[in-house]
This record gives structure tokens, sequence and C-alpha cells, in this order.
């Protein structure tokens, strides 16, 4: 596999999507396998065969969490890179247009196509991002807490803890969010870019 190929495959935005599903699957898969481990290994002490059948049954599960978690992942991947390529067109497109009924001449509209393009990848980038972002600080906020009480609570989790514990507060959580952000929209830019023909379909205006 060439690096090209590597990059689009698992830096676009759906590649990384994809990978968080694979990565959860390991994460679901060796957790639950290993409580069943222990689960067994107490119903052998304990000469329990309750003990042995639930040990197998989270055994068990957690290969359906794998097989759950990694197919769901590459789902949503292959969505999101084909939402992020028909955002593209649509940008391009639109732009495209604007110039064109502008009277724009060829070269400004390949310019307008590659500009329009850009801005429709990134949109979903960033939109993408800033729902993940959200996400992200909801999980880390305090239970218990809502609206902007959760969020405050979340950045600071992100953030290493509040300032009176030692941690960086919400000002860093704030970062960590907004650099979640930029990755997204940075991810989907970067395979739409290497999935991308090199020169755009435009065709020469007359006269």
């Amino acid at each position: 596999m060439t690096v090209k190929k590597w990059l689009a495959k698992n830096c676009s935005l759906g590649g990384l999507i994809s990978n968080a599903g694979k990565g959860a699957g390991i994460v679901a898969h060796v957790g639950l396998h290993g409580v069943g481990i222990a689960a067994e290994f107490a119903a052998d002490s304990l000469g329990s065969r309750h003990g042995k059948a639930i040990g197998n049954t989270l055994k068990k599960s957690g290969e359906v969490a794998n097989l759950a978690l990694t197919g769901t992942g590459m789902i949503a991947g292959y969505v999101a890179n084909k939402t992020t390529e028909y955002a593209g067109v649509a940008g391009g497109a639109i732009a495209v247009c604007g110039a064109y009924a502008a009277g724009a001449n060829n070269s400004t509209l390949v310019m307008a196509h590659k500009i329009g393009t850009t801005l429709g990848v990134a949109s979903v980038g960033t939109l993408a991002g800033v729902g993940l972002a959200e996400t992200v600080v909801a999980l880390a906020a305090a239970p218990g807490t809502f609206g902007a009480a959760a969020t405050s609570s979340g950045l600071a989790a992100l953030g290493g803890g509040s300032l009176a514990s030692g941690g960086g507060g919400m000002a860093v959580g704030q970062v960590v969010a907004q650099g979640i952000v930029t990755l997204t929209r940075t991810s989907a830019l970067l395979g739409a870019s290497l999935d991308s023909n090199e020169n755009p379909n435009i065709e020469t205006k007359n006269g």
C-alpha cells in the first residue's frame, strides 16, 4: 500500500471514525473477556456452575461487542467519507455557477471550483468536529450536572481538572475541544485532497 493510499484510508475523516470503532471494539472485547476469565476463576474456586456460565457469556459478549463496534465504525466511516465527497462536489459546483454568472474567465472558474470544494469539505469536517467535541465534553462532565454547569465541568475535566486542583481548568479544556474540531476538519480536507482528481473538469467559456 502506498503512502497516499494509507493516508486516505486511515487519516481521512472516515478513516478516523472507522479506526475509533475498531479501537472501541478491541477495548470492549479485551475488557469483557478479562472479566469473563475472572468470573470463571472465581467460579472454579467456589465450585459454582453459574459463575462459569456467566464468565463464558461475558467472553462471548466481548466478541459480539467487538464485531458490532468495528462494523458500526466502518459503516459510519464510509458514510462520513461519502458525505465529505458530496459536500465538496456541491461546494465546487455552487462556486463555479456563481463565478460563471459574474462573467469569470476559465482560470477564475478553476480557482472558484477549488475554493468551493475546499469550503464544502471543511464545513462537513467542522460540523463533525463540533459534534464530537460536544460529545466528549458531555461525557467528561461530572455526574448529575446539566446545562452550563455540565459544560464547565466537562471542559475542566478535559483540561486536566480545575485550577484549584492543579489542572489546566476550562481554558485548557477549550483548547482541547478546539483541537478536536481542527483535527476532524483537517482529516476531512486531507481525505478529500487525496481522493480528488488533480484537475477539475471545467469547460472553457466561449468568447
